[in-house]
């Protein structure tokens, strides 16, 4: 990608600027996945690779919908004390702060692939409603979703 945009950059600045855009929000989206989802192997004190899989499932599965710590607690057969202080040191971050970053990485996916309203791609991936999502898209990525999204989202090519 950066290999035809650095060829075009003379002659086709629309294009090379699409394609950079393109690659930053792929790079951003790696890191996001990355940063704070891999769960730390053997923290002490942490969660059982059984209760990370269990959880890690749960959560991708109801991404949508609200998910309690208590929930989460239930399903690691520990008490919503304990499993968020384990759920901390073996993922880096609290429940909800994970909850919020895997819920901004599916309104990434969403926004680059598709062309649907802020307001259903806040609902879609689980935010109360298009200023909830504003608000945590913004505290996690620096700028606002339809910023971001103008900025990064494919357009046809023009010639």
């Amino acid at each position: 990608m950066l290999e035809t945009a650095r060829a075009n950059a003379d002659t086709h600045y629309d294009v090379t600027k699409r394609l950079v855009a393109e690659a930053s929000s792929l790079l951003e989206l790696h890191l996001a996945r990355n940063t704070q989802s891999e769960p730390r192997q053997h923290a002490q004190g942490g969660l059982a690779r059984w209760q990370i899989d269990r959880v890690r499932t749960f959560i991708d599965a109801h991404l949508a919908e609200c998910i309690r710590v208590s929930d989460l607690s239930a399903l690691a057969r520990s008490s919503p004390s304990y499993f968020s202080g384990a759920f901390k040191r073996t993922f880096g971050a609290s429940p909800h702060a994970y909850l919020m970053t895997r819920r901004i990485s599916m309104a990434v996916e969403l926004m680059l692939s598709s062309d649907a309203p802020l307001s259903e791609v806040a609902i879609d991936c689980g935010f109360a409603d298009q200023a909830h999502f504003s608000r945590q898209f913004r505290r996690t990525m620096g700028e606002t979703p339809s910023t971001w999204r103008r900025e990064r989202a494919p357009r046809p090519f023009t010639r």
